[in-house]
């Protein structure tokens, strides 16, 4: 197996090729392994992204544009990591193809397209490995920018030394021998240490230029730096590629690490002519489109403005029938090299993808575009078997036939294979079924055979199939002995130990499915398996917390390797699209992720029950007792007494709630429901609980100091309603309104959203700590003037004045918060939607005046 370089891995080279301060081989492992803390990958994360932009001198602007950048194609090669399976394809072949299809493809455009708008130089451009006519050979980045400095200086080397030292003396004859033997090896095409760059050529220096449009130093100095990147990146490239080859020859098949640079141009002359061509954007998209032809469509799909496959999704949305994962894209795009990789026994020459020779460049693009032509067609068919087994699409079309004899005669395998992967029909046991007994009629080779056994498998261990046959047991037993034994195991081991960890979950060994399951993520780490490790990842979260708490320093590794492996869609985990804990609520507790994955064969016991039999007998007649009519107060608190300790203790569920929070939580919910029709019976309810509620925090103290798993104490609920009895209760019984939760949120926070002074003024009577802050750098001043609260305005600068001056994440202090709301209409119906009321925009001046004085 082989795998691809990450978005993190790209970005370390980047930083080292730059010459920015080193960083520590552990923790450069660790980050491009995906195996640290969020908070410390987050906290790195920015270390390298400022260190690039402070070692390149960018601007504000400048600073923020190549970040956006970045983390745009950071995110695309994400999306490639978890779309491409490499089989047999040895590592220089993966990276191969990726990067000459795909990545300089986007980069050539993106550039190209920045160039247009103004956003960078073309200058940078010039800097790429030339071909040199009169030497006949590829001049390197760094003697590019030799040859642009000396072209604006207009005199030899020895002079700017000699200038150089005259204006900076600290060493003598020494020094100058030293620059002067640097600027001759920076001629000859050696990589300058970045330092020397700094050194060399600082800001104070100055050099009489005889051309009109001088450089800065500034300018000379970004200059070299990004001729130092370009050219460690092509050195870097042709070690790996072509190690054999000499670094200057030009010939691209030899070189192919020129090849790289060579595409990457393309494109960008391309996009930059097509702009000045056409001043109609449009016009100039669908020229650029036209000039890649047939062969643009067969290898650089993904640039082109007018997708072939976006009719086909439209034409399927038309009918009804929605497509999986784009795969009318897929078949031309990734399917493309997922099949490519698949006819590949890994000791085959790099493919071509341009040569100077026009016979041998035609020959070479004929190949490709005779490959894209079969996946187009595989696209097409697939797409008209999927409506002619559907029924309902197959009759509105009329051509409906019996699925038996539709595949009977039908004998295109890669359609076949790519709908079963697909999991379309995988619920419906007849189509499923005759699906995959045609695909080993027509397998020839044992990765067929292979993905037979693994249709079977997945039939079996994703759908009732394997509840529903009494034989299910065995037969999968069968068949992961056939999967285990097979050659081609270790090209589909992930997949395959997923497979035997969903077997032992269904025979209720749980310890031996988290065993396969931890097997399938390291086989996910050591090779492109698509997405695997992701959803590895989500099958052994709610395993390991089928009986405890949420454990965030434990577990928090299944939610990195779920955002590593595509469940969630985000840059680099920059912007992270949920938290652990939002992961665990979507997934675990509304979800019943769960539910989906566990299902024991026939004749196994269901043993997922999350709490033992005695507890749960307890609890339940708890609740029983306080909804029983009538109701007998002594007998609740006698039965309170008698079972404190099982009442108090956390519920060996994900949550880790006790009875008071369940009830708490209970609570919440049912206030917040639109039942109108039975809101007289969810009000008796929910006064029953209340009542329960109070006797646990009267009787049971010790219940408050329990924290569910999002860190949340019982007090904040009643804070959120204003409950001030119960809060009034909870606070004599010990509980804190200054205690923060996983997103540092407090009571204190929410009582300030609902307005209550009453309340406000309760929590405040136990000396609270006011100076707590949200995750967000949220203050309780912020959250007051952001929700308009015009007392606790008061109160809080009154009790802590220096709130006014502090600055939450977005660098706002509360009175930018507060005319935020006064200026932003959207932003003022967002802050009425959360506190409920009916507050005029207008309102939000009176904060604002109270806190400019």
């Amino acid at each position: 197996m082989s795998f691809l370089p990450n978005p993190e891995s790209v970005l370390l080279n980047l930083y080292q090729w730059a010459g920015s301060p080193s960083q520590a081989t552990v923790i450069k492992q660790r980050f491009v392994a995906h195996d640290m803390k969020l908070t410390n990958y987050q906290a790195f994360l920015r270390t390298l992204l400022t260190g690039l932009a402070n070692q390149f001198e960018l601007d504000d602007e400048q600073s923020e544009l190549w970040q956006f950048y970045f983390l745009q194609f950071a995110n695309q090669l994400d999306d490639f990591n978890q779309k491409i399976h490499s089989y047999k394809a040895n590592e220089q072949q993966v990276n191969w193809e990726v990067l000459a299809r795909f990545h300089l493809p986007q980069i050539g455009r993106w550039l190209g397209l920045l160039c247009v708008d103004g956003q960078i130089s073309p200058d940078f451009i010039q800097l790429l490995p030339q071909y040199d006519k009169e030497q006949q050979a590829v001049r390197l980045p760094v003697q590019l920018a030799m040859d642009w400095l000396f072209h604006h200086y207009g005199d030899t080397l020895e002079h700017f030394a000699n200038v150089r030292c005259e204006q900076f003396p600290n060493a003598g004859f020494k020094e100058k021998d030293s620059i002067l033997r640097n600027l001759y090896n920076w001629k000859n095409g050696k990589l300058p240490d970045a330092n020397s760059i700094k050194s060399y050529f600082p800001d104070e220096l100055e050099l009489g230029f005889v051309s009109d449009n001088p450089p800065t130093m500034k300018h000379i100095r970004q200059t070299f730096l990004l001729a130092r990147v370009f050219q460690a990146a092509f050195m870097k490239a042709h070690e790996y590629f072509s190690p054999n080859a000499d670094i200057h020859l030009s010939d691209l098949h030899a070189n192919k690490a020129n090849q790289l640079v060579y595409i990457g141009k393309y494109i960008f002359d391309l996009t930059v002519f097509s702009y000045q061509k056409f001043n109609n954007k449009k016009q100039a998209d669908i020229w650029f489109d036209e000039q890649l032809g047939d062969y643009g469509k067969a290898v650089f799909t993904h640039i082109l403005n007018h997708h072939e496959n976006d009719e086909m999704t439209q034409f399927s949305q038309s009918v009804g029938f929605k497509i999986p994962d784009d795969f009318a894209r897929k078949s031309v795009h990734f399917e493309t090299l997922n099949r490519y990789f698949m006819s590949l026994a890994g000791t085959e020459e790099l493919s071509d993808f341009f040569d100077i020779s026009p016979d041998k460049n035609l020959k070479i693009q004929q190949e490709k575009i005779h490959l894209y032509q079969t996946y187009k067609r595989n696209g097409d068919e697939f797409l008209m078997m999927l409506l002619a087994l559907n029924p309902i699409t197959a009759k509105a079309f009329d051509v409906f036939r019996q699925p038996e004899i539709l595949l009977k005669e039908y004998d295109n395998l890669a359609v076949i294979k790519g709908i079963l992967a697909s999991g379309i029909f995988l619920a419906n046991k007849q189509i499923s079924r005759l699906l995959i007994e045609r695909a080993e009629q027509l397998s020839q080779t044992p990765d067929d055979e292979l993905f037979v056994i693994q249709s079977k498998l997945h039939r079996y261990l994703y759908t009732d199939q394997r509840r529903n046959d009494k034989n299910a047991p065995n037969r999968v037993k069968a068949l992961l002995e056939q999967a285990n034994n097979h050659p081609c195991f270790k090209y589909e081991q992930a997949q395959i130990c997923n497979y035997q960890a969903r077997d032992a979950l269904s025979r209720n060994d749980f310890q031996a499915a988290k065993q396969f399951y931890r097997q399938a993520l390291e086989a996910s780490k050591t090779g492109c398996y698509g997405d695997w490790r992701g959803r590895v990842g989500l099958d052994l979260l709610p395993l390991e917390t089928l009986d405890k708490k949420l454990n965030p320093n434990n577990h928090e590794t299944y939610y990195r390797d779920m955002l590593a492996g595509g469940v969630f869609d985000c840059f680099m985990k920059v912007d992270l699209p949920t938290t652990l804990e939002d992961t665990v609520e979507q997934f675990l507790i509304g979800g019943n992720h769960w539910e989906t994955m566990y299902m024991p064969y026939h004749g196994f016991e269901n043993q997922s029950i999350q709490i033992d039999k005695n507890r749960a007998h307890i609890i339940k007649t708890f609740f029983k007792l306080i909804s029983d009519e009538p109701y007998f107060e002594n007998k609740v608190i006698d039965w309170i007494k008698q079972h404190k300790k099982v009442l108090a203790k956390p519920l060996p569920t994900v949550e880790g709630g006790n009875a008071l929070m369940l009830l708490l939580k209970l609570i919440s919910k049912l206030k917040k429901s639109n039942d109108l029709i039975h809101r007289q019976e969810i009000n008796k309810m929910i006064f029953a609980m209340r009542r329960a509620v109070f006797l646990l925090v009267q009787y049971v103290p010790e219940s408050l100091d329990n924290r569910d798993f999002k860190q949340q104490n019982p007090l904040i609920f009643p804070a959120e309603w204003a409950d001030f009895d119960l809060i009034d209760l909870m606070l004599k019984q010990g509980a804190r309104p200054d205690t923060l939760d996983y997103r540092g949120m407090t009571p204190l926070h929410a009582i300030i959203k609902t307005h209550s002074q009453s309340c406000f003024n309760l929590m405040l009577s136990v000396n609270p700590d006011l100076t707590v802050k949200t995750a967000d750098g949220q203050t309780l001043l912020h959250t007051a003037s952001k929700f308009g609260n015009v007392y606790a305005v008061e109160t809080l600068v009154k009790r802590e004045p220096q709130l006014k001056n502090e600055k939450d994440f977005r660098d706002e202090i509360a009175l930018e918060q507060a005319e935020r709301v006064l200026k932003d209409r959207d932003y003022w119906q967002y802050a009425s939607s959360v506190i409920q009321k009916d507050l005029p925009q207008s309102h939000w001046q009176q904060i604002i005046d109270k806190l400019k004085f």
